[in-house]
């Protein structure tokens, strides 16, 4: 982005809790890859 001359000053966090249909991408996204995810709260779907 620095290429454009923006300059990124802050990490603003925008996250949903997970569902099952997506819990193990996201885990396997956070682990291998370094994603900054929490990963917290969320009921399992059959709760909803």
């Amino acid at each position: 982005m620095q290429d454009y001359g923006l300059t990124i000053v802050e990490l603003v966090v925008v996250e949903v809790p997970p569902l099952d249909a997506n819990r193990k991408y996201l885990d396997t996204k956070r682990s291998k890859f370094g994603r900054l995810l929490a990963m917290v709260g969320g009921l399992p779907e059959s709760k909803k």
